[in-house]
């Protein structure tokens, strides 16, 4: 069967930016992305040398620690989740529809390096390599009457990919720890993290509950962000969790720790960091003064320098680690239209849409499956600039991988979403 899916169409309103002075309690400082999609996932080969990934294909390039960011071509338009380094010139990006790209040239050119890995109706979330040639990927597979997670293993950097054992029919794959070409952990919404210890013959269930994002800094000291505010952390490689609270972000989404004692956490709601020095026992709030920029993606190269990016563009670097500091900051926001992936997802039976519109005007937002069949209307009114969140009641849907979409005169924005009962 020919599955219909639609493809995010964006016309944004405005380009331009507005800057505006204030004074800050932040260490973090906005840098101009040049774009205005989402980000979702950030990786430094070095101080200098970084890429950010996104939205409609969106791919960018630093040479020198963020002052500059150029776009790059990567062939595709769909969102790309992650982005992994092994070296100086060799990395990879996953990202939905399948997509796995390759570069061989410190990102001068990207090609398509998924044999293996087929379906259309499968998108990828993440992606991490053990070494040079030992790498995995994970993702879902959601067709009509099918939902179903994937883990896909490579032994030849990229050049193939095989597929190894899923657990279970409810599960949705988001993040990959890697410490060595045996030892790796995987985050899985709605059932926690899974461990393996023999490069991925078989896997086994950790005792933690829903999970985004996974780190480890070695085979026994890790972390994971769990439902709401909550953080797990181990030091006996995940055989047990202890759980602390980030503040008031709710959901977190990423975390990364610099050291054992040193990590910070990124989510929602708006501009929200969490920054831990005691190994995750307790957390402080960190401001950085943006708006309508939820953070997807924080990553550190040492104890000070880090960087986080999210919605509409934002791109945050910190060189204090982003410790509070008094300062009058310029800083520039994005003036565009936005459509936020919705939270939770997978969900059941409710879960909330969230969008950014930026001139007046008639608006709908609407509920489709993938066969294009409207489902629900969700808004269709007048609607003045500013952000909204709407609630998505699925009580009467079957388990499924539906479409919904924001649309005016003027823009066609999509993203999918995911039933589990």
């Amino acid at each position: 069967m020919q599955i219909a899916k639609y493809h995010l169409s964006i016309l944004w309103l405005m380009s331009t930016f507005i800057v505006i002075n204030l004074h800050s309690q932040s260490a973090w400082t906005l840098q101009n992305s040049g774009v205005t999609s989402n980000l979702n996932s950030i990786f430094f080969v070095n101080r200098n040398f970084g890429f950010v990934v996104g939205d409609s294909g969106v791919i960018l390039r630093t040479t020198d620690g963020g002052s500059n960011w150029e776009k790059q071509n990567s062939g595709v338009t769909t969102t790309l989740s992650k982005v992994w380094f092994t070296s100086a010139s060799n990395g990879y990006i996953a990202g939905w529809n399948s997509v796995i790209l390759k570069t061989t040239n410190s990102g001068d050119s990207w090609v398509m390096s998924n044999t293996g890995i087929d379906s259309s109706d499968l998108d990828l979330y993440a992606i991490q390599f053990a070494n040079a040639s030992v790498g995995w990927a994970t993702g879902l597979y959601a067709s009509l009457n099918s939902l179903s997670a994937r883990i896909f293993k490579t032994t030849n950097a990229g050049g193939t990919w095989q597929a190894q054992q899923f657990i279970g029919y409810e599960r949705f794959f988001m993040s990959i720890s890697c410490i060595d070409t045996q030892t790796v952990w995987i985050a899985g919404e709605l059932y926690g993290t899974i461990h393996t210890s023999n490069g991925g013959t078989t896997w086994t269930n950790q005792p933690t509950q829903s999970t985004r994002s996974v780190f480890f800094l070695d085979d026994s000291t890790g972390w994971a962000t769990g439902d709401g505010l909550i953080v797990y952390r181990t030091t006996n490689g995940g055989t047990n969790w202890n759980t602390s609270f980030a503040g008031n972000i709710s959901p977190l989404v990423d975390l990364h720790f610099s050291n054992n004692r040193t990590g910070w956490a990124v989510g929602w709601p708006s501009d929200s960091i969490a920054k831990t020095t005691d190994g995750g026992i307790t957390w402080k709030r960190q401001f950085t003064n943006q708006v309508n920029s939820i953070l997807n993606s924080v990553y550190f190269i040492d104890d000070s320098v880090g960087y986080s990016v999210g919605g509409n563009g934002i791109i945050l670097k910190t060189t204090t680690g982003g410790e509070l500091t008094n300062v009058k900051t310029a800083i520039s926001l994005p003036n565009s239209v936005a459509l936020y992936q919705n939270y939770p997802n997978p969900f059941n039976p409710s879960t909330t849409i969230s969008f950014h519109i930026v001139h007046g005007s008639f608006v709908t937002l609407k509920i489709f499956d993938l066969l294009g069949r409207e489902i629900r209307t969700l808004i269709a009114e007048h609607m003045n600039p500013g952000s909204y969140n709407r609630t998505f009641d699925a009580s009467a849907l079957p388990t499924g991988a539906y479409i919904y979409r924001l649309e005016s005169d003027n823009y066609s924005l999509t993203k999918k979403l995911l039933i589990i009962k």
